[in-house]
């Protein structure tokens, strides 16, 4: 690179710049002690990293200072702490996700049943049955996840590992092809590095990433296919549909990447670079192939499902909204990603004005609309994975701007530095507002424990059980009968007819009942006016009569602890004179300690 002016020695990696550069990274590493987790800090700790973060401070500016006389690359002198704090990120996420792996028990409510739709694969079973008779079950997305698992699941001893690798591998890809995308932006691989750290960062993805989820199947597959848009030419821009298709067959929801690519190719200036035909050509090209796969796809998943398909992934999923609960969803994104969505916004307008980052900003764009579907009820802040991508890919252009910056000479802006301290700033900025443990379920050595206790009392049922977590009722070898909030959700809208399932509840055909409630405590969480509009009322009253009057607390068992407190159910008469007694006993223990 050209210089001019006096001779920066600290970017010469052969000079006397380790020095910064190792003051730099022990900064880095420091605050991300510091952030990580502060309360389990020791206070001599904090204060050595306190020191240490001031020296490390005061080198770096004297240095940058200096710098400032003549020509040099910021982005260049500031990568040192923003791989110091980006290593800390993917450290956590990869200490998060091999826990995770390796934990036998569920981890998410919604683990199970996509565990369940593979088993229905692998088994040759319906995966989209009519739900007038038992199993009463809604598939609410479409079959690539489940079908992708199907591969990797021992139908007879069904575990979680192959789903949380398959979420893992995913989460990996995300990073990498969105690095790729900021690559073919600007060309400049840091600010490719700095967006796949961002994406590494968020505590949505940290939490995300290792479940037996489709989402991050669903946006890794969308973000291939927008890399493929951005960085080839041609006919060869076209492989892009099939990934874009796939994504919507994750995740029906998951149009972003194809909306980005459609309208962006639709805005491209024409070029023979670009390929012979028109901008209008190319975009119609594009949304043709995407409508005629898409179109094809779901009369082939209409027949192959005797109509079932449209019905479980579009018709059943049209919950009620809540705008309290998307205010309350857009509270806590912006909360803990305020620097990463600001900062996006700021770099919005050049993406925008830009042909080769249009593409990002519009995926932005259409990230932030899909988004607001997290109001509906049942939701959750999974409906912004694709934004905070979005946004991880404009914070990286950015970085290459004020890096173009750094080298105009005389018309350097003075924010040039506070704009770039922004940058480890906004890695650093969501473990240090929530603090990445204390985020999502963290499993402890008695949650494993308590697992194989659930797991032993279920597993000895030779009968049918109705669990309210489908996960153990999977791995315990019994059948998954009922998706709790969903049917419910539409025996309320009277879609679904919920007789036969109550009056199986009535008949006691369920040996066990295990429900994450006590169904006789008035003040139980799953009630309408507990929830709100969060979606906890899972059961309906008539259900919750129904399971009162014919099922008893088994006090055997008591309340068993993972990941919420789990009660067990069983038929009344099974209880015996031995347990009335008990009950008697605890009672009048109870009515003795009212006395004092």
């Amino acid at each position: 690179m050209k210089q001019t002016g006096e001779k920066i020695h600290f970017l010469n990696p052969l000079s006397r710049s380790w020095i910064i550069r190792l003051a730099s990274i022990i900064t880095g590493g420091s605050i991300w002690i510091l952030a990580g987790d502060i309360a389990t800090v020791p206070p001599s700790l904090v204060s050595l990293a306190v020191i240490m973060i001031s020296i490390g401070l005061l080198v770096l500016f004297l240095d940058i200072g200096r710098a400032l006389k003549s020509e040099f690359d910021i982005l260049k002198v500031f990568m040192p702490i923003i791989a110091a704090v980006g290593i800390g990120a993917i450290l956590l996420l990869a200490e998060h996700s091999f826990r995770y792996l390796f934990f036998l028990w569920p981890l998410d409510d919604g683990e199970g049943f996509c565990l369940n739709q593979a088993k229905l694969l692998a088994t040759g079973s319906a995966l989209y049955p009519p739900i007038d008779c038992p199993p009463y079950i809604v598939t609410n997305y479409p079959p690539v996840f489940p079908f992708l698992l199907s591969f990797f699941i021992d139908p007879n001893n069904v575990l979680f590992f192959s789903g949380r690798l398959i979420s893992v591998i995913a989460t990996i890809i995300t990073c990498m092809a969105a690095s790729r995308c900021v690559v073919a932006a600007t060309g400049n691989r840091k600010a490719g590095w700095i967006a796949g750290i961002l994406i590494a960062a968020s505590p949505v993805i940290y939490f995300w990433s290792a479940l037996v989820r489709v989402d991050l199947l669903a946006t890794a597959l969308g973000i291939i296919g927008l890399r493929i848009a951005m960085t080839y030419r041609g006919s060869a821009r076209y492989l892009s549909v099939p990934f874009v298709v796939a994504a919507l067959f994750t995740r029906q929801s998951s149009v972003e990447a194809a909306a980005a690519i459609a309208v962006g190719m639709l805005l491209e200036p024409p070029g023979e670079k670009n390929g012979r035909n028109s901008p209008f050509i190319r975009a119609l090209i594009f949304v043709v192939l995407w409508t005629a796969i898409t179109v094809l796809s779901v009369l082939f998943l209409q027949l192959w499902s005797d109509g079932e398909f449209w019905k479980h992934t579009v018709t059943y999923t049209k919950t009620r909204f809540f705008s309290m609960r998307l205010i309350s969803n857009m509270q806590w994104i912006f909360q803990t990603h305020s620097l990463l969505l600001v900062l996006a916004l700021i770099a919005l307008p050049s993406a925008l004005k830009d042909s080769k980052r249009r593409m990002l900003g519009i995926f932005f764009i259409a990230s932030f609309g899909t988004a607001l579907l997290s109001g509906k009820i049942g939701s959750d802040l999974n409906y912004f994975l694709n934004l905070i991508v979005a946004s991880a890919c404009l914070v990286g252009c950015f970085a290459h701007d004020l890096a173009r910056f750094s080298l105009s000479g005389q018309n350097r802006p003075a924010w040039l530095i506070p704009a770039m301290i922004l940058i480890p700033a906004t890695i650093v900025h969501s473990g240090l507002l929530t603090g990445y443990r204390t985020l999502s379920f963290q499993p402890r050595w008695e949650d494993n424990h308590n697992g194989f206790l659930i797991f032993d009392i279920l597993s000895d049922s030779d009968e049918p059980i109705l669990s309210e977590d489908e996960g153990f009722c999977l791995i315990a070898g019994h059948e998954v009968i009922f998706n709790p909030f969903i049917m419910s959700e539409l025996a309320r809208e009277g879609t679904w007819d919920q007789t036969d399932f109550v009056n199986s509840i009535k008949n006691r055909e369920y040996k066990i009942i295990m429900l994450r409630f006590d169904v006789n405590n008035p003040h139980h969480d799953d009630r309408t006016e507990a929830g709100k509009y969060a979606g906890w009322d899972r059961f309906t009253n008539e259900m919750e009569e129904a399971i009162s009057e014919n099922y008893e607390i088994n006090p055997n068992i008591g309340v068993i602890y993972m990941r919420r407190p789990w009660h067990f159910y069983r038929r009344k008469e099974e209880l015996g004179a031995e347990v009335s007694e008990i009950m008697r006993l605890r009672n009048l223990l109870e009515s003795e300690a009212g006395n004092y």
